[in-house]
């Protein structure tokens, strides 16, 4: 098993390039250093998304590419690509005999240093995902623990699990229930390269009790472990040789070491390997390694029986300069914990039950109700492809109560919004009722009806995916869907097939009349990572939100800030000048600056990290107003697809005569923020003001169709909103000129 360049699951792109305003750094004439420009180079190309070969019937780019079963000597469903991909494989082979012995015996080489695994039962641990090209383990009864990035972007129902086998695309199979990615994972970036797999059943047992031969891993819980030349060993169908066409058709296993997070740290560079969440793996001098098509799969430390990582990404395979990296455990072992106790259907005896006892028996339960209840008939034509086609039923509850549901304009009156908090977005978001996964349906052009009845009031959701990305109609046929309420005999919605990879209706049961209503119809999908509660991390997840408190108990302040993905274009000044509480934002906004005092001052080129909070401690201060004045050079903040950095202020403070939370910020805050608050002459915080540019307050209605994140941009968690003290106050809308917006709060 070798590895390719990037995220090791035919997935060849380590970020995606962005408008972030980058400094060049000095460059070397080492090709290994980070500094020269050959790794800048071989980045930049990395970074550059390019997907690999790509065709009709299997187009998805984390999948590598095998002849398709509907492609035929006519041509069918062939393209652009496949044609020169097949001229390029023979032009390989035809200079092949030309090549020195070396690179020859290379094209040919197998695993790179690895061995066939013979039993099946030598890794009962190990699970290959049979739509999805990456690897898996289990961790739990009923979870596995993969990459983020193995989630497929084209529709949800890649959804099926194979244990227990030597050979590919075979061994018993399990159904996965959903996807959670790590909330800190990004698209655009590796770290927390961590997705947890929710299967149907346990998978230590069959449908009839006896067990089935799989075992649980645990899991490495110390960040001290594994030590630099500790043995690992890793596993997978991943490609035998950096340049290896295809997977390998049988199990795989390969003998590595640790490798120090220093030497690490030289070949990748400090801003993209992080060591807290990050370790790597290889031998000195190369030739061990694993490969594309290995991605999620375990990286288990020999020495204490443990998972201590998850294969993620690396460049090239094998190399000498270049070990493969891997998502650390360890440093996410209390969410995989927390995960399983909210969602297991087998919670470990270490966590708080979730629901009340049982009843004692003979207690029964009825529901008694007045709701009219819906029924309906989904009628499918299919294509001349039906092995391609899945679709789903899932019920999502009631609207939003706090909605104007009889605004028929508003969209979003009807809508359910993403989990609004942690325990919603750990515990299943979907109670499907039906679903039909790829390669289920045989029959060419096949009519489908599938009728629901006693169907509670609410909202609902029908997806449609299709492998060939083509949806069902048009060129191979003419597929198409339609929805009928059988209560009123009505057609509720049709479709014409016309949409690609995957399409989404959401509908609406009155519970009066029983009427169905579509809410709204979308045809792109959100992988789990798209799907939490907020675009921002820290108020629910970050555990080292909101930073320390200083340490002297009265006038004092301490300034914490979380850096994104680009430290260097973050900078803030702290400012201070006489003043009294009855100050107005603006008295203090149109104060000459030469009236300011500067205290300190932060660059985050001389003290950003990528992903590191810098507190600073201010002690012995004085009497009157501070000004924390913040600027971005990219105008995008500090949060979103560059990683959820955040600031925040904590101090002594007046209502509480004790330190506590003055004021924070989830990142969103575009080209700067400016605050003042006010330390008066007993030495607590009394008062606060914050101004936020209005490119922050668009590019926030922009990134999440408006939801309301619980930590806005405003700088108030959701509680503070609604205190009463409350005196925040926005600048009407200028259709002209955009204005800042202005907050105020007094503690």
């Amino acid at each position: 098993m070798s590895f390719s360049n990037a995220s090791r699951s035919m997935h060849t792109c380590i970020g995606i390039t962005s408008n972030k305003r980058k400094r060049r750094r000095p460059t070397s004439s080492d090709p290994q250093d980070p500094r020269s420009q050959d790794f800048q180079d071989f980045q930049a190309q990395s970074l550059a998304c390019a997907l690999p070969y790509q065709d009709a019937t299997h187009p998805d780019p984390y999948t590598p590419y095998t002849p398709s079963p509907y492609t035929s000597s006519n041509g069918k469903k062939t393209n652009f690509y496949t044609y020169h991909l097949i001229n390029l494989i023979n032009l390989l082979l035809l200079l092949l005999p030309y090549l020195p012995s070396s690179q020859a015996a290379a094209l040919g080489t197998r695993v790179v240093g690895g061995t066939d695994v013979s039993d099946p039962h030598a890794f009962p641990y190990f699970a290959q995902l049979a739509d999805a090209s990456c690897a898996a383990v289990l961790i739990h009864d009923d979870f596995l623990l993969t990459a983020a990035h193995c989630e497929r972007r084209t529709h949800p129902f890649y959804k099926r699990a194979l244990f227990m086998s030597t050979e590919i695309r075979e061994g018993t199979l399990r159904t996965i229930e959903y996807t959670r990615a790590h909330p800190s994972y990004l698209p655009t970036l590796q770290d927390y390269d961590f997705a947890l797999l929710k299967l149907s059943q346990s998978a230590l047992v069959d449908d009839h009790g006896q067990p089935t031969g799989m075992q649980i891993l645990p899991i490495n819980r110390s960040p001290n472990y594994p030590e630099p030349g500790d043995p690992l060993v890793a596993m997978g169908f991943g490609k035998t040789a950096e340049d290896a066409h295809g997977m390998s058709a049988s199990l795989q296993q390969v003998q590595i070491d640790y490798i120090s997070d220093d030497t690490c740290r030289r070949q990748y560079g400090a801003d993209q390997f992080l060591d807290d969440v990050m370790f790597c793996g290889g031998v000195t001098g190369g030739g061990k390694d694993t490969c594309q098509g290995d991605s999620g799969g375990p990286v288990v430390d020999v020495t204490r029986g443990v998972l201590a990582g998850v294969v993620s990404y690396g460049i090239g395979c094998a190399r000498e300069r270049f070990a493969g990296v891997n998502a650390r455990v360890s440093s996410v072992a209390s969410w995989i914990d927390e995960i399983i106790c909210e969602a297991s259907d087998f919670p470990p005896p270490y966590c708080t039950p979730r629901a009340a006892p049982p009843l004692p028996s003979g207690v029964v339960t009825v529901r008694v109700t007045n709701e009219t209840m819906g029924a309906m008939t989904l009628y499918m034509t299919l294509d001349d492809y039906p092995l391609e086609f899945a679709w789903s039923l899932t019920y999502l509850g009631q609207p939003n109560t706090n909605t104007n549901s009889n605004n028929n304009n508003n969209n979003n009156a009807a809508i359910i919004q993403d989990p609004s908090s942690l325990s919603s977005y750990l515990m299943p978001t979907k109670n499907e009722l039906y679903v039909l996964l790829p390669d289920s349906i045989e029959e060419e052009d096949a009519e489908l009806e599938e009728s629901f009845d006693n169907l509670r009031p609410g909202q609902y959701d029908l997806e449609f995916g299709d492998n060939g990305l083509d949806g069902i109609c048009c060129n191979f046929g003419d597929g198409k869907l339609e929805l009928v309420n059988d209560l009123t005999g009505e057609t509720v919605w049709e479709h014409d097939g016309q949409y690609r990879g995957y399409l989404q209706v959401r509908i609406r049961i009155d519970s009066t009349t029983g009427d169905i209503a579509v809410v709204y119809e979308s045809e792109r999908f959100r992988p789990s990572w798209e799907q939490l509660a907020s675009p921002n991390y820290p108020p629910e997840f970050d555990t080292e939100w909101p930073g320390p408190v200083p340490e002297a108990p009265l006038f004092s302040f301490n300034i914490n800030f979380k850096f994104d993905a680009y430290p260097f274009e973050s900078d803030y000044d702290v400012l201070y000048t006489p003043g009294v509480l009855e100050d107005s934002a603006q008295t203090l906004t149109e104060l000459p600056e030469e009236q300011w005092t500067t205290i300190d001052s932060m660059d985050g080129i001389r003290h950003g990290i990528h992903n590191r909070l810098v507190p600073r401690q201010y002690v012995q201060q004085e009497a009157g107003w501070y000004w924390l004045k913040v600027s971005d050079l990219g105008n995008n903040g500090i949060c979103c697809q560059f990683r959820r950095g955040w600031i925040s202020i904590m101090a002594p403070i007046i209502t509480t005569m004790d330190n506590g939370f003055v004021w924070g910020s989830d990142g969103e805050y575009g080209s700067g923020v400016n605050v003042y608050f006010f330390i008066n002459e007993d030495g607590f915080v009394a008062h606060v003001y914050w101004i936020v540019a209005e490119d922050a307050v668009t590019s926030t209605a922009t990134s999440r169709s408006g939801e309301a994140d619980g930590f806005g941009h405003d700088g108030t968690t959701s509680d503070q909103k609604d205190d009463g003290d409350d005196t925040s106050a926005t600048n009407s809308n200028d259709n002209t000129k955009p204005q800042n917006r202005h907050y105020s709060r007094r503690l």
